[in-house]
C-alpha cells in the first residue's frame, strides 16, 4: 500500500446528525472526509446545512462587491422570506445604484440584483 493510499479517509462523520457515511472516494484529511459526508448525508439536518451553504455561495456569487456584514444581512433577509415571517417584495439598496431584491416563489427564495444605469442627454 503507496503512502498516499494510506493517509486518506473513506469514512466521514455527517456533522449534523453524527451518522458515519463511506465515501465513493477518500477525503485527503478527516475535516474533508466529514464535510464530505455532511455534504451527501440524506437526514433533515444536513439538507438544510446545504442550503445554507448554497445559499452563502449564490448570494456571494450575485453580490460579491459587498462586505460581511451586508451578506449575513441578505442570508438573514432570505430565511426569514422562506420562513414566512416577512413577505415578497423586500428589497434593500446593498450599494449606490444596486438592489438585492427578494421573493418567494413556489417555496423557493428568488435573489435579483438589480442595477440602475440611467443615461440622459440635453439636446
Amino acid at each position: 500500500m503507496s503512502e498516499t493510499t494510506f493517509n486518506m479517509f473513506n469514512i466521514g462523520i455527517c456533522k449534523c446528525c453524527g451518522q458515519s457515511r463511506h465515501l465513493s472516494s477518500p477525503a485527503a484529511t478527516q475535516e474533508d472526509a466529514d464535510q464530505r459526508a455532511t455534504q451527501e448525508c440524506t437526514c433533515i439536518q444536513g439538507k438544510t446545512v446545504r442550503g445554507q451553504m448554497e445559499e452563502r455561495r449564490v448570494l456571494q456569487e450575485i453580490f460579491p462587491d459587498v462586505g460581511d456584514e451586508v451578506q449575513d444581512l441578505l442570508r438573514e433577509v432570505a430565511r426569514m422570506i422562506r420562513e414566512e415571517q416577512i413577505y415578497s417584495g423586500t428589497s434593500i439598496k446593498v450599494a449606490e445604484n444596486v438592489v438585492a431584491k427578494f421573493s418567494l416563489k413556489k417555496g423557493v427564495v428568488s435573489i435579483v440584483r438589480a442595477e440602475k444605469v440611467e443615461q440622459s442627454r440635453s439636446i
